[in-house]
């Protein structure tokens, strides 16, 4: 999707917010780009970010470092409990090597047969919190 697109989907979402300063939770927030995005149209928002893939962790980190007051990041997997659990970090063949836009607490089923470029490596252990 290219980025005027992406822009126009998050102008729909906040069309259907109430308030100009809402609190959004960004699951799975990658490098930030969505909550740069959320910022950009609602600069009174407070974003709560969570990213447990360290490869994408330290791009958000890199990438948002003049939003920091207005958001926070928890490199913490959602969870139904507290504790460990493993997760499949994506990467991606040729082109799409360091792919890291896949990667779950479920292991891979269908994404590897709909996406076959898309491979997952060894599952690495990462914290978990729940709602």
């Amino acid at each position: 999707m290219d980025p005027v697109c992406e822009l126009n989907v998050h102008r729909q979402i906040v069309s259907l917010l109430d308030k100009p300063n809402p609190v959004i939770f960004d699951i799975g927030c990658n490098d930030g780009s969505d909550a740069q995005r959320f910022l950009r149209l609602l600069p009174s928002a407070q974003l709560y970010c969570f990213e447990p893939d360290p490869r994408a962790a330290a791009r958000f980190k890199e990438k948002m470092v003049s939003d920091r007051d207005r958001m926070r990041l928890s490199e913490v997997a959602i969870s139904d409990r507290n504790g460990m659990i493993e997760f499949h970090p994506s990467n991606g063949n040729d082109s799409a090597k360091e792919w890291d836009l896949s990667g779950s607490i479920r292991r891979p089923k269908n994404h590897l047969s709909e996406y076959e470029w898309v491979r997952f490596d060894p599952p690495i252990s990462v914290e978990t919190r729940s709602c």
